[in-house]
């Protein structure tokens, strides 16, 4: 199989720094996050800036460094490398009616903030240590983070790559960021020696969710990925299969089944790992290692029927694999000037997601697998953001 995609036009404007992560919702916008420290969304139909973060009011002082989106697709969790975490509602952030009339840039409805998850350093939360007990102990820290699908949840990652799960709000809303528990990916004895102030253990790079919200991946900078357990909390999977820090992280699959789970870092290697439940437990099996990169990879997305992977990398090129391939191979190859930090393909419907998986024909899996994979959008080195659509596919189709 041989596929082609058209670069079909830019956003309108361009952040003042490198797009650092991405999304795109079903409500037809994309949104980025940039190192400058501020969000934007757009139309998907053609580049428009259509709302954004106001910058006087915005938690983010500096780069944006994770974007995601609840499954119902109207709260999307924003976080920071200075620290802060903000929750967005989008439900509404783009008008049928008038945003073709709109002449400002809306701002984006904030729901909750905090300026710093180290901050909350004097709360006691509760500490699971994977045996089934609990202890209590102080400290927060968070460098990036996701929100559960359900969007009643977030977990953050930073040092010692412990993971820290927070509620959105209170049953009153009262509330955003009360801590819930955290979960540790290493022993709190081997911290004991370490000097004050200094962390020379794994530090937590990326977390992914998947689509069901039953597992979570923690990438860190030592190159492992750690899978935890979200129903009883415990470490259930460590992958040590990178050299280098994980940039990237992506689960396949949808709200019933999880599929595999895809990794890829400044190693320039993306490692595909069988995370079915298989006995109760995830056997994190290798199905697949993609060499062609030459540089970091920066961000990897499948297609919602699990049969294409989009990966971008520093070596200023977009990659699609077909994973059905044997053996796996790369279909297309695209080349931009300025390196791709981000990607995402255009948002599907959970109900096509879960017509893929239960079709039973060829034809039914390569239809749904064109229309699924007809367009996605990349944020870049120069601040811009570019749709692309597959070859044969008329704009007003994607």
């Amino acid at each position: 199989m041989s596929l082609q995609y058209l670069q079909d036009f830019d956003s309108n404007s361009a952040h003042e720094d490198v797009v650092l992560t991405t999304c795109w919702t079903r409500h037809g916008v994309v949104v980025t996050g940039s190192l400058a420290g501020d969000i934007r969304v757009w139309d998907a139909a053609n580049g428009q800036q259509i709302a954004g973060s106001s910058k006087p009011t915005s938690p983010h002082i500096v780069g944006i460094n994770s974007l995601s989106v609840s499954q119902d697709q109207k709260r999307l969790l924003s976080s920071s490398v200075d620290g802060s975490v903000a929750l967005w509602d989008i439900s509404n952030v783009k008008d049928d009616d008038d945003v073709e009339e709109r002449n400002a840039v809306a701002t984006l409805k904030l729901i909750g903030k905090t300026s710093s998850l180290a901050g909350l350093s004097e709360n006691k939360i509760l500490h699971s240590q994977g045996d089934g007990s609990s202890t209590k102990q102080k400290g927060l820290e968070s460098f990036t983070a996701a929100i559960h699908p359900n969007g009643q949840q977030f977990a953050t990652t930073g040092a010692w790559a412990a993971v820290s799960v927070y509620s959105c709000e209170d049953e009153d809303g009262s509330r955003f960021a009360k801590p819930v528990i955290r979960m540790q990916t290493s022993p709190i004895s081997t911290r004991a020696n370490q000097p004050s102030g200094q962390i020379n253990g794994p530090f937590g790079t990326k977390l992914a969710f998947s689509a069901n919200g039953q597992l979570l991946a923690v990438g860190d900078d030592k190159g492992q990925v750690h899978l935890f357990d979200t129903s009883t909390n415990k470490l259930v999977l460590k992958l040590a299969n990178h050299s280098a820090p994980i940039r990237a992280l992506a689960f396949s699959g949808n709200s019933r089944i999880v599929d595999n789970l895809f990794i890829g870092g400044d190693d320039c290697i993306i490692t595909i790992h069988d995370v079915r439940n298989i006995d109760g437990s995830p056997t994190g099996r290798s199905v697949g290692s993609l060499n062609s990169h030459k540089a970091w990879i920066t961000d990897l997305q499948p297609s919602a029927d699990g049969r294409l992977l989009a990966s971008s990398s520093l070596d200023g090129t977009i990659r699609i694999w077909d994973l059905k391939a044997r053996p796996k191979a790369c279909v297309c190859t695209i080349s931009q000037d300025s390196p791709p930090w981000a990607l995402a393909w255009k948002a599907t419907s959970e109900i096509s997601r879960q017509a893929v998986t239960n079709g039973s024909s060829s034809m039914t899996a390569a239809s749904a697998s064109a229309r699924d994979a007809s367009a996605f959008v990349t944020g870049s080195e120069d601040g811009l953001v570019r749709w692309y659509r597959a070859a044969g596919v008329a704009p007003a189709e994607t």
